[in-house]
């Protein structure tokens, strides 16, 4: 039981610095922007994916997965406002 706990700590030290390395490679603008897509992914995911169970890829293809031309383009220029943003604010 103790090996484990000793093995538990220095996992949890290997995450620690993991994630300080992740924090410093990254800057602010890009994991807003990673933040953002995550949302508009999870937000279309479903619908995508329930369309294409019921027509197939071509036709969800073309008919855009069942989402607005309006919401995908909001989604576009969402990220593209991101990560044009400048990185000094």
């Amino acid at each position: 039981m103790d090996s484990r706990i000793a093995n538990s700590s220095a996992s949890d030290a290997a995450v620690v610095s993991q994630i300080g390395a992740v924090r410093s490679s990254i800057d602010r603008n890009e994991f807003f922007a990673g933040l953002f897509f995550l949302g508009c992914v999870n937000g279309i995911a479903t619908r995508a994916i329930a369309v294409v169970q019921r027509e197939g890829w071509l036709d969800a293809a073309i008919g855009m997965f069942d989402v607005s031309a309006i919401v995908l383009a909001a989604c576009a220029s969402g990220l593209w406002l991101r990560c044009a943003a400048r990185s000094d604010r």
